[in-house]
């Protein structure tokens, strides 16, 4: 089983995480399938939710820059 916090290999013993300190939780479910949680899947989700604010972010400061330029352009004409 690994952390869902960062990703790290933990025992099945574990109540805290060795690395981070996260509480380990553990689902009591029946379910057909075996559900896996891959290491660094929360991670991920984090990192894709700051690749897409990043992305916003640029695209903003271009805004702002473009809109900058053209209002004083139109002062010195």
């Amino acid at each position: 089983m690994y952390c869902r916090m960062c990703g790290t290999f933990l025992k099945d013993s574990s109540k805290f995480c060795s690395k981070c300190g996260a509480e380990v939780f553990r689902k009591n479910f029946k379910s057909s399938k075996n559900i896996d949680f891959k290491q660094g899947e929360y991670i991920n989700e984090k990192n894709n939710k700051l690749s897409v604010f990043l992305v916003f972010i640029t695209i903003l400061i271009a805004l702002g820059f473009i809109i900058f330029v053209s209002i004083s352009t139109q002062n010195i004409i």
